[in-house]
């Protein structure tokens, strides 16, 4: 830097002249200048500030140029260089600004022109743009304006040259196409689904699936099992309802009283054991009744026991009885299988079996008396006003024996007595 000398004793200036000695180049030298030169170097020297520029107009290092209130106007420049290794750029034409060469941020309220080429690590245009969105409205689009800056538009329809409607997916098929200009596209098919096009959630039940992805929680759901109590079974209710109801005892078959539908078959692949108790079936408007205890024949009234019609009584075992038994209606018969086994023994006085005016059948039982003033049958088929008026109906005794008793039977009239292949023996009557 040049070291400016003036005299001291000049109060004026001639036409504008000053010396100048100068101690760079030629040593304690002088040299003629003019004032704006002479001013030039006092400003480079000496300028506003703290030295902002030197005498060429280049500033001194790096300075900021601050202020309030003003702006910094630059006009009548057809040239500004933003430094000695870029390409000078004029006022007019397209340009390439590189993040070197400008720092650029534009404010929200201005416009962006589109085409000039920024860094984005330099340039927030999402900003800028996200917030000129803001106030554009739904469903518009950026585009670029006539003057080349970023504008909002609603977007406007086109036209294609082509669609292809070739397909099938799941059974679902699209037609119509190629369409070039317009044209109608058509889904058809059978909607096909299989375990490897399944995506998402197990399909609920109130839309046709489980809601589970196992076999077993699928049932649980269905059957609403989680409400019900460990040991329960699930059973059908009154209203045809699937419900859970605690499992019968363990010893029964069921706890209520039930009905087998016709044409059930039930298989048995052990041996079915009865203790105690009989079966009850109906064939042939025959109602069979298994007797294996006195309560089998019904409910004595009085100590009697009155047989229902269209009743066959199997005893098994032997029986013991204390109540009379009495059939006047037709169809009653009493039977066993084998007579050395299946018994009636009376107990009680009088007479045990009494037989009026019916058809009348005994096949293969043991009759025995325990009372020495019983009598085990009394059977009556006659008419009072004749000997042979009345005489209509059958006693039928087959294959049985009478042992071990008092007093064995009293039989009047009746069409035909039938007693075959029947034994008596041991007989203790009062009076024979």
């Amino acid at each position: 830097m040049a070291i400016i000398y003036t005299y001291p004793t000049i109060d004026t200036i001639e036409g504008g002249d000053l010396f100048l000695v100068s101690d760079v180049s030629e040593e304690n030298a002088t040299r003629k200048v003019t004032a704006a030169e002479f001013g030039g170097y006092i400003q480079a020297t000496y300028g506003p500030g703290t030295n902002m520029y030197q005498a060429d107009g280049s500033l001194t290092g790096n300075r900021v140029i601050t202020g309030a209130g003003f702006g910094l106007a630059i006009s009548g420049v057809n040239q500004f260089i933003v430094n000695a290794t870029t390409t000078t750029h004029t006022d007019t034409g397209d340009h390439t600004i590189n993040a070197d060469d400008i720092n650029i941020k534009p404010s929200v309220t201005g416009k962006l022109k589109v085409g000039n080429n920024f860094d984005g690590s330099e340039l927030d245009i999402q900003s800028t743009l996200k917030y000129k969105a803001a106030s554009a409205g739904l469903g518009k689009v950026a585009t670029s304006d006539a003057d080349g800056f970023v504008s909002w538009e609603v977007p406007t329809t086109g036209t294609v040259t082509n669609i292809a409607t070739a397909g099938t997916v799941n059974g679902l098929t699209l037609t119509g196409g190629p369409i070039t200009t317009t044209g109608t596209v058509t889904l058809g098919g059978t909607l096909a689904i299989n375990n490897s096009d399944w995506v998402g959630t197990s399909l609920a039940i109130a839309n046709g699936g489980t809601g589970a992805s196992t076999a077993q929680d699928g049932i649980n759901e269905l059957t609403q099992s989680g409400g019900a109590t460990t040991g329960y079974v699930l059973t059908r209710d009154i209203s045809g309802n699937a419900v859970w109801d605690a499992a019968p005892g363990a010893n029964s078959l069921y706890t209520s009283n039930g009905t087998v539908g016709s044409g059930r078959v039930a298989t048995l692949t052990d041996t079915l054991t009865w203790n105690a108790g009989s079966v009850r079936r109906t064939a042939n408007l025959t109602a069979i009744i298994e007797v294996t205890q006195e309560s089998d024949f019904g409910t004595p009234v009085a100590g009697v026991i009155t047989l229902p019609a269209n009743t066959t009584y199997q005893v098994i075992g032997s029986v013991t009885c204390s109540s009379r038994l009495v059939a006047s209606a037709e169809g009653i018969s009493i039977i066993g299988n084998n007579r050395q086994l299946d018994k009636l023994v009376y107990t009680g006085t009088g007479d045990f079996i009494t037989i009026t005016d019916v058809n009348f059948t005994i096949n293969d039982i043991w009759l025995s008396a325990t009372n020495a003033s019983s009598l085990l049958i009394r059977a009556s088929n006659v008419a009072a006003s004749g000997f042979n008026n009345g005489r209509t109906r059958v006693f039928e005794v087959v294959n049985c024996q009478f042992r071990n008793c008092y007093n064995v039977m009293n039989i009047d009239g009746f069409d035909l007595v039938d007693i075959s292949n029947t034994l008596f023996f041991y007989i203790q009557a009062p009076s024979i």
